[in-house]
This record gives structure tokens, sequence and C-alpha cells, in this order.
């Protein structure tokens, strides 16, 4: 029995590279007739470049990378096609894949031993694919209706996730929050108040990197790199704290019961390419006045980082905890108690980042 479960891996496996190629051929040869529109930027240390076939996605996808400078010369290191089936007329076939064999976050489990890794969203109608041996991966929508409406804050998230886990970086969920000299990670589930957090310190000299993924090279010296601009702010977060919401402006988009706004489009100053990380805060919200930062041990940063991005991100879990947890050993670990004064926070984080 068991040759018979390996011989059906192997023939799905043999299906997919098989469809893989066969999309990465035909996007190739889009691209030789100049039907794309071509966006390069660098992550981390790294060029990337989305090519676009129709505008279906543009505008769903190009916002979270808003902030960062398009290149023009620098040869890509990844290239990721993005297209929408609907508006294209774009005919992938039928996916060479059954329910049987898609992972609870929508992986594709029978791709071990390859170059590929993939994902298939069947409420989303989205696969999302890349090809580490050709250096490019492909993100398939069969419309703009079923794209996710949280896809839009962090887009490319696990394609972007697979390339780094062949590096010593890792996507994390987690905030930062940093100025040149170094800056911190904010660790916690949902509603820990990361997002709080990180838009309480606009104005401050604080500067934000991201409020929900960033990826992390966990090589010394560790550097937090921003990947989005994109920041969210709960209904009653906005009710609560009128002065931040007048500050933000109108949102970019709707998040379930959060509104989504692009930070770079409301002040390019607030925001940070990189910083070199100092810290790992684990947020907890206090029923006090003050905020106030006490140390923690690794072990707790861990557990405040680690369930949560490993639950978000498809495959190479061992990978990603592992990086994890060098990260939280790495460097010193605090819980930070948020009060109900917002200005207070950044200003303990300031304070925290001076001691260090």
């Amino acid at each position: 029995m068991a040759g018979v479960v390996r011989r059906r891996a192997d023939d799905v496996a043999a299906r997919i590279v098989a469809f893989v190629d066969r999309m990465l051929d035909r996007f190739e040869q889009a691209g030789d007739g100049n039907a794309l529109r071509r966006y390069r930027h660098r992550v981390g240390r790294r060029i990337l470049e989305e090519r676009h076939l129709g505008p279906g996605l543009e505008d769903l996808i190009r916002p979270a990378f808003g902030h960062m400078p398009l290149l023009d010369d620098a040869p890509p290191d990844l290239t990721i096609y993005c297209c929408e089936l609907e508006s294209t007329g774009f005919d992938p076939g039928p996916m060479p894949w059954h329910r049987d064999v898609v992972g609870p976050q929508g992986e594709i489990v029978s791709l071990a031993g390859t170059n590929l890794r993939a994902s298939w969203d069947p409420e989303g109608r989205t696969v999302q694919v890349i090809d580490h041996r050709r250096r490019a991966g492909f993100v398939l929508v069969e419309s703009r209706r079923y794209f996710r409406s949280w896809e839009r804050g962090f887009p490319l998230r696990n394609i972007l996730h697979w390339w780094a886990a062949s590096t010593s970086g890792q996507l994390i969920h987690a905030g930062a929050l940093g100025r040149p000299d170094g800056g911190v990670l904010l660790l916690g589930a949902g509603g820990a108040g990361k997002s709080t957090t990180t838009l309480a310190s606009l104005g401050s000299a604080l500067r934000i990197a991201g409020d929900d993924f960033n990826l992390v090279d966990t090589a010394e010296p560790v550097t937090v790199h921003s990947l989005y601009s994109g920041a969210k702010l709960a209904d009653a977060a906005r009710s609560r704290f009128p002065d931040l919401a007048d500050q933000l402006g109108e949102p970019d988009g709707r998040i379930e019961e959060k509104s989504l706004y692009f930070l770079d489009r409301k002040d390019p100053r607030a925001l940070i390419e990189q910083f070199p990380l100092k810290a790992l805060l684990a947020l907890e919200v206090a029923d006090a006045h003050d905020t106030y930062v006490a140390p923690i041990p690794a072990a707790a940063a861990l557990q405040a980082c680690a369930p949560n991005t490993m639950f978000l991100l498809p495959g190479d879990r061992e990978v990603s905890f592992r990086k994890l947890a060098r990260l939280t050993r790495s460097r010193p670990c605090y819980r930070l108690m948020l009060g109900r004064h917002l200005e207070q926070i950044p200003l303990r984080i300031g304070e925290l980042l001076d001691r260090l």
C-alpha cells in the first residue's frame, strides 16, 4: 500500500511540474510580445519583478508595494507573473491536483523533493506557485470578484514566504517600528495590539516598516525589511481614537471589520525601508493608564510569534520554526503592556531603544 501511495504522490508531482512549466512558458511568450506591465523593486537584499498580464490585478496588488522605489536596470532574482483569467481570456486548463493533496493552509502537499511550491484557495479561486529552479512564479485569479479582501494588505505573501525559505530570510506575522539605528518587532496574535501600537507611532520619532507582515533576515546582523505599506484600523479603534483616524484620512479599502490604509499615500515619511533589529516585544493590552516594558524569556517571545506566523504561511513550517527560535534567542525580549494613553506607546519603545 505504501508503494501505491508513493506512486500516486509522484504522479501528482509530475503533473504539477508539467503544468507549471507550461504556464511559465506561456507567460514568457506573452512577455516577448510586450503584453506585460513590469514593476521591479527590492525585497530585502534581492530584486523582485512583477509582470502583470492585463490590468485585472494591478490595483489589487500594486498599492501594498507603492512605498518601494521602482528599479530600471537591476536584474530580477525572482519574476512573478500576475493574471486575472476573466479579463484576459487566459485559460490555464484544469488544475493538476485534487482536494486530497491540499493542506490546511492551501499548500499542495505532494511537492516534497521538487523545486516547486504551490497553493490553491478554492474560495478565492486563486493559485500561487513558485519554481525555484526557474526563479519564477505566478498568481492566477479566476476573477477579481473573488480576490480576498485581506490579500490587498499583504499580496503575494505565499510566494514571498517560499522565496525567503531558501535563504536566511523569514516572513513573520508582526509589526515593525524603528529608526535608522535600530528597531523592534511587535509580536502577538490578532487583537494583541500590533496595529494600534504601529499607528500610535505616527508622528513620533519611530517609523513604520510594516503593520502585519515583515521580512526578517535572521543572519547577523539581524535586519528587518519592509514588505508592505498597508496598515489596518478596526472600526472600534477609529471611534476610540478620533485624532488618529483624522491623521490617517479616508481608508483605501475594507478588510472585514477593519479599514485598510496605505501609509505611503498618507505620509511617506512615516515609513522606513529597513533597520537593524534590537529587541522583540510581545504585546498585551493592560487595564491601566500607563504603558510599560518588562523583560520576558525568549520562549515567551517565540510563543507570541511562531504559532500565528506558521498558521498563516503555507508549508516549510519546520524551517520557519527554526528561524523564529534562532531569532528570539538572538535579541532581548520584552512584554509591552499597552495602557490606555496612546501617546505613551512610542515613548516607551523609544526609551527602550535608547537603552539597548
